[in-house]
C-alpha cells in the first residue's frame, strides 16, 4: 500500500491545559512542539495571583469567574468544571478542529533512538489517518510506515474509517488504580516503550485517560464531558483524582460507544509523554482505598450499562446519542446509586452547554 503522508498542520489545533497553580512555567518544555497551536488554559480553582503561560505562546486563559460567565450561573452550576474535569470546559470553548490536551505533570518524551517526540505531530499523524475497528492487522497499525495489512485481511476494509480519538500513552508515573498504586510503591517507573498503535476495536471498550489525548471535534466533540458525579477524592489533588477518579473513564466509554454507533475508530499507542515522578501520600492512600469497594460496584455496573445499552434510529448525531445515553443512565444507573441520577442530569446540561457555545460561536 503507498502510504500518503498526513499533513501535519498545527494551526488546526486546540491545546487544552487545566492550571492547578498559578505557574505554568512546565510549558516551557514544550514550547518548540506548540509552536503554531493555540492554547486554552482553564484553572481549576481561583489563585490569588494571576496564571503565568510563558511569553510567546498563543494562549487564552479561563479563570473560574469566566467559566461562570460563559456558561451562566444554572448551567455552570449542574455541571460544576473544577480540578482536572475543567479540560472539558476546554473542550467547550476550542474552535479548531482538532483538540489535544495533556495534564501539567507531563513533559515531552523520548523516543528509543533518543528523538524528542512531538505529542502534536503524533495525536495529528493518528486521526489523519484511517482505523481498522472491524478487522484486527496483526502488524499494529497499517497506515504507519514500516507495516501494512497482512495476508488475510478483507481488501474491502483496507480503506479504513476516519479515525476519532488518539489515545496516547506515557513514561514513568503509571495510571494505577489507589491499591495498586500503594503495593507497587517501591516498583521502579514505567519506562517500556512500546513504538506501535492500535486499533480499538469495535464493541470492545477500554479505560480512557486524559493524561495525553486528541480527538476530532467535529466527530466526537459532544461526547467529550468528564462529569463530577464520578469523580474522586476531591481535596486530594490531582494525584487523587488521577487514582480513583473515573470521570475521564465515563468519557472514553460514552465516546467509545459512540463511536461504534457511527463506524469511527479510536488509536490507542503513540505518542508518548512523560510524566514526573509524583508521590502519593499514605493518608491519602488510606482514604482512597477505602471507597475501594464502591469504585469496583460502579465500574462493573458501568461496564454493564454499556454491554447491554443501544441507539434508537434517531440517534442520528453524536448530541442525540449523548441524550439517549443520559436518559439510559437515568433508567438503568440510578437504582444503583442515585448519583447516577445527578449524572444523567448533567450530561443533559452538558449537551445544552455545547449546543449553546457553537450556537453563539457560529451568530
Amino acid at each position: 500500500m503507498v502510504k500518503a503522508q498526513p499533513d501535519i498542520r498545527p494551526e488546526e489545533v486546540d491545546v487544552v491545559v487545566v492550571a492547578l497553580q498559578p505557574d505554568l512555567g512546565f510549558l516551557e518544555e514544550w514550547r518548540a512542539i506548540l509552536r503554531g497551536c493555540h492554547l486554552i488554559v482553564v484553572q481549576g480553582c481561583e489563585f490569588a495571583a494571576p496564571v503565568r503561560v510563558p511569553g510567546g505562546l498563543d494562549a487564552d486563559i479561563y479563570t473560574q469567574h469566566d467559566v461562570a460567565k460563559t456558561l451562566g450561573p444554572d448551567l455552570a452550576k449542574v455541571l460544576k468544571f473544577t480540578g482536572h474535569r475543567c479540560k472539558s470546559f476546554g473542550y467547550l470553548v476550542a474552535r479548531r478542529r482538532y483538540v489535544i490536551t495533556f495534564d501539567g505533570d507531563c513533559v515531552p518524551a523520548r523516543d528509543l533512538a533518543g528523538n524528542v517526540v512531538s505529542p502534536i505531530a503524533g495525536h495529528l499523524s493518528n486521526l489523519k489517518t484511517p482505523a481498522t475497528p472491524f478487522f484486527f492487522n496483526t502488524l499494529y497499525d497499517p497506515y504507519v510506515e514500516g507495516t501494512d495489512f497482512v495476508r488475510g485481511y478483507p481488501f474491502s476494509l483496507r480503506e479504513g474509517v476516519p479515525t476519532a480519538v488518539s489515545h496516547g500513552l506515557w513514561l514513568n508515573v503509571p495510571d494505577y488504580e489507589p491499591a495498586v498504586h500503594v503495593k507497587n510503591a517501591q516498583d521502579a517507573a514505567k519506562t517500556r516503550y512500546v513504538d506501535a498503535v492500535l486499533t480499538v476495536p469495535t464493541g470492545v471498550m477500554f479505560p480512557m485517560s486524559a493524561i495525553n489525548l486528541a480527538f476530532d471535534r467535529t466527530l466526537v466533540g459532544a461526547a467529550m464531558f468528564a462529569p463530577s458525579q464520578v469523580g474522586a477524592v476531591e481535596d486530594g489533588g490531582a494525584m487523587a483524582l488521577r487514582c480513583n477518579g473515573i470521570d475521564d473513564i465515563w468519557a472514553g466509554l460514552c465516546c467509545k460507544a459512540i463511536c461504534d454507533h457511527f463506524g469511527f475508530g479510536v488509536k490507542s499507542g503513540l505518542p508518548y509523554v512523560c510524566r514526573k515522578s509524583t508521590d502519593l501520600p499514605q493518608d491519602l492512600a488510606a482514604r482512597m482505598q477505602s471507597n475501594n469497594e464502591k469504585y469496583n460496584q460502579w465500574m462493573e455496573n458501568i461496564l454493564q450499562f454499556f454491554n447491554t445499552t443501544h441507539f434508537s434510529s434517531n440517534a442520528l448525531d453524536v448530541e442525540s446519542c449523548y441524550l439517549e445515553l443520559a436518559q439510559q443512565v437515568k433508567v438503568k444507573l440510578s437504582p444503583v446509586d442515585p448519583a447516577f441520577a445527578d449524572l444523567a442530569l448533567s450530561m443533559r446540561a452538558w449537551i445544552q452547554a455545547w449546543k449553546k457555545l457553537d450556537a453563539s460561536a457560529s451568530a
